[in-house]
């Protein structure tokens, strides 16, 4: 992997012979049966999907039984979701608490909004113009039912993030739930999720702070517990599993809450409804067991936390090297920040960066730019402000009608984003 990027610039702990081992673990890395061809530069939509978790989940979606009867089959598939379930708590950084899975991570995260709510005595409601629709809607539509006050934290416009601060500014004694995104899907700034946990609990000991992961959870580790919150949302789709199902963790406070999303005569500590798809869990155990096995190569530790952090954070360092690369361009080759034409959502800083680079270009509209992109063979997508979209409250803060946005994980390569400048004097201009 030839690298002729400024020695300032920061370095990848990925070399070639590792990468080439990562990305033989995924479908469609640089083709794919429909288009051919292509860069795939639109992670957050989705990622690409590990090998192991799409066959391990076929292997487990082809049994007919059910994991609550009794037959060796079905204790077969009980076992599967009981070491899933493992792991998510490992995955999670969460030993106490309880696993949560719903159909996507919006429904999970309106489902914990609504309990949070739902017998809260009257008070305020946080949450930030930074966040996915999924948590910020939840958080407005069961204010709204409830007789809550909801409260909306304007982002830093320059930055593209918030603060503790901003969130210590907002808080009050009866502020009962906060909403917080750890990793935006627009501005791809991560919050100082602990920080702000820390400001909420000081002026509040008791609000429920929930927690939207979705963007996140590919990109870094998580710290449910050590950042004190009481319920951590993501989406195996967007971390190399696969759609139909989302996961969340909730603290033993939460999860033994007075609840009405539960079945009659089912204690408040259950949060199932119908029954989850075994399939899933599967997937979502080869993704875990995937990350043991690259964070192996960071670390001498064979505990599997420890893996997973040490996989975690390769994937993060590795990203902000792409992330760099992106704006800041090579010895050779312009990035993003050096056209006039150009606008960044949040600053160039590299610092808590993860995930995506989001840029709107002056007289153009976005679908325009993605489409120019994909005539050369790479994949990205935009974001827009309408009123349904999920983006729309990071925008209209930063006082843009769309947006591009490049979104990558710690498969794609350096090579790829050089295409992505090498392509820019022709779709951007100037």
């Amino acid at each position: 992997m030839a690298d002729d990027s400024s020695s300032s610039a920061p370095q990848s702990p990925i070399g070639d012979a590792l990468m080439a081992q990562i990305r033989d673990r995924f479908f469609h890395v640089e083709s794919d049966p429909v288009s051919g061809p292509r860069i795939f530069l639109e992670s957050g939509g989705g990622s690409l999907l590990l090998k192991a978790a799409i066959e391990r989940s076929s292997e487990i979606a082809a049994y007919p039984d059910s994991p609550s009867r009794r037959n060796t089959a079905a204790g077969h598939i009980g076992d599967v979701m009981r070491q899933t379930t493992k792991n998510l708590h490992r995955f999670f950084g969460a030993e106490s608490g309880q696993v949560l899975y719903g159909a996507t991570g919006t429904e999970i995260l309106f489902r914990l909004v609504r309990a949070g709510l739902e017998n809260a005595d009257k008070g305020s409601v946080l949450s930030s113009s930074l966040e996915h629709a999924a948590s910020h809607d939840a958080a407005h539509c069961w204010a709204q039912a409830f007789g809550h006050e909801h409260v909306d934290i304007p982002i830093d416009s320059d930055t593209g993030v918030v603060s503790p601060q901003d969130y210590a500014d907002a808080m009050r004694p009866d502020t009962r739930l906060a909403t917080v995104i750890h990793t935006s899907h627009v501005s791809g700034k991560r919050v100082d999720l602990g920080g702000i946990s820390a400001a909420i609990r000081s002026v509040a000991p008791d609000c429920l702070i929930i927690c939207d992961g979705i963007q996140h959870a590919p990109h870094g580790p998580i710290f449910a517990e050590r950042d004190d919150v009481d319920a951590y949302v993501f989406a195996p789709y967007k971390a190399y599993a696969r759609r139909g199902g989302a996961f969340g963790w909730m603290s033993d406070r939460l999860a033994n809450m007075p609840h009405n999303d539960r079945m009659v005569g089912k204690p408040d500590s259950n949060w199932t409804l119908g029954s989850p798809d075994p399939s899933l869990y599967a997937a979502f155990s080869a993704v875990h067991d995937y990350l043991c096995w690259l964070g192996a190569h960071f670390t001498d530790s064979s505990d599997e936390r420890d893996r997973l952090e040490a996989a975690m954070d390769a994937a993060t360092a590795h990203e902000v090297s792409l992330i760099d690369r992106l704006i800041n361009g090579t010895d050779d080759l312009a990035g993003l920040a050096a056209y006039n034409s150009v606008t960044l959502v949040g600053d160039t800083q590299m610092e808590a960066r993860e995930g995506a680079v989001c840029f709107a270009v002056k007289g153009r509209k976005s679908t325009e730019i993605i489409d120019a992109f994909d005539a050369r063979g790479i994949r990205i997508h935009h974001r827009g402000s309408d009123a349904a979209s999920s983006s729309r409250f990071v925008l209209n803060a930063v006082q843009l009608d769309d947006c591009v946005r490049v979104s990558f994980c710690h498969y794609n390569t350096h090579e790829e984003i050089e295409a992505v400048l090498k392509a820019l004097p022709e779709v951007v201009g100037a």
